[in-house]
């Protein structure tokens, strides 16, 4: 698939949009090209969701190419569909055609030191060190350029994990997105077995993953010399408590086992992407916005497209041995989520129901994980998900089958 505009949509019409920006577009005497603000800045937030890109595309900074495109197009001439695109096509082949660059990037998370036996973790691209004590001495404009940032930062918090993230990366904006969708990932993992199952007192407006982000994150080169886009921050950052494992052994083997599972999955982009839903929805503190995006990383999974949303109860109830019950538990949770869409309904008792999500897509995962030899892709996976949960009409199936494949000439021998 090359970059270029979405054409699964029939309905999106970017050529409206460009059309917009032609109007609104001046040229200078001395050739310079403008557009009045506010119309300009609606209109290109506007296009952002018509462009479709490969995967290969993920770190490039899409509002950079997308502004310099329009730019160079409009100083060409009239603003077209195809100009426009063009143009776009040139500068995202440009950029990844430049020779990567060797980063790291530091920050730290919400779990004590010393209860973790995990150091060194290879995730996609990246290279994962987690310890105690000061960053090496080499990455010691940390500090100073935070303190440049002008903002009221910290760049240490008590008891936190330190985070080195070593890859090449071709942009400071693609270093920064592939460091964080790695940590983001073996913090999803470490979620799913260090969150707790249920909270009957504490906070209301606490966020439930316990393994969270430090409120700054620092991007260098390979070097020591801070990246020319240096300090990233959690804007709504709150240190909380620090998760320590009661079990760090078992903590640890049980973290190894996912990420191991993960790499051979032959469906593995889709359950990290799952997972990176489910971890960012959880940091939220606000639940009901949480319950929101936790439903999407089950859709994720359960029902990836768009024809059988009422699919997701059924699927995830085959993997309990009371079915039925979990069934219709699930269907209040789809019920609630769609009040919340649709209607904009709150509730009080959202983070219980956030509690209710993640175990059902803990389930979910850790089928996944220890069943994806079994399975070839995930709608395979779901065609078994989607047979029934009773043993007799599951033998009411084969009996159908061994019929089918009779009339059809074929043996029907078991092997």
């Amino acid at each position: 698939m090359k970059i270029g505009w979405k054409t699964k949509n029939s309905n999106l019409k970017p050529e409206e949009i460009i059309k917009k920006i032609e109007s609104i577009k001046k040229i200078t005497v001395d050739g310079r090209v403008s557009f009045e603000a506010f119309e300009y800045h609606n209109a290109f937030a506007s296009l952002f969701s018509m462009i479709e890109l490969t995967s290969k595309s993920d770190g490039l900074n899409l509002d950079s190419i997308l502004s310099r495109s329009i730019s160079i197009t409009a100083t060409a001439g009239v603003l077209t569909k195809d100009a426009l695109m063009e143009n776009i096509q040139k500068i995202c082949r440009a950029e990844l055609a430049t020779r990567e660059e060797k980063y790291c990037f530091l920050t730290s998370v919400s779990i004590n030191p010393a209860h973790l036996t995990l150091k060194s973790i290879y995730i996609e691209d990246t290279h994962i060190n987690l310890f105690s004590g000061d960053y090496p001495k080499k990455y010691y404009s940390r500090s100073r350029e935070i303190k440049a940032s002008h903002r009221t930062l910290n760049d240490e918090h008590e008891q936190y994990c330190k985070v080195k993230i070593q890859l090449k990366a071709k942009t400071d904006q693609g270093a920064t997105t592939k460091a964080l969708r790695s940590l983001d990932i073996l913090r999803a993992i470490m979620a799913l077995f260090g969150n707790s199952s249920m909270e009957l007192m504490g906070n209301k407006q606490a966020a439930i993953n316990k393994v969270r982000l430090g409120q700054t994150h620092t991007l260098h080169y390979f070097s020591g010399k801070p990246a020319k886009s240096t300090v990233w921050y959690e804007p709504y950052f709150e240190a909380g408590k620090v998760y320590s494992p009661s079990k760090p052994e078992v903590f640890g083997k049980n973290v190894k086992w996912a990420l191991s599972r993960l790499k051979t999955c032959k469906y593995g982009r889709v359950i990290k992407d799952s997972l990176l839903r489910y971890v960012r929805a959880l940091d939220e503190r606000e639940h009901n916005s949480a319950l929101i995006r936790l439903w999407g990383a089950l859709e994720c999974l359960a029902s990836p497209s768009d024809s059988n949303k009422d699919g997701i109860p059924r699927r995830c109830a085959f993997l309990f041995e009371e079915s039925e019950f979990h069934q219709q538990v699930l269907e209040h949770l789809r019920e609630h989520r769609n009040q919340s869409v649709h209607a904009g309904e709150e509730s009080e008792r959202a983070k219980t129901y956030c509690y209710q999500i993640q175990f059902y897509f803990r389930e979910l995962i850790l089928f996944h994980l220890r069943r994806s030899d079994d399975f070839q892709s995930l709608a395979e996976a779901n065609q078994f998900l989607d047979l029934p949960a009773k043993p007799s009409d599951l033998q009411r199936k084969i009996d159908l089958y061994k019929k089918a494949l009779e009339f059809q000439g074929g043996s029907t021998d078991i092997q």
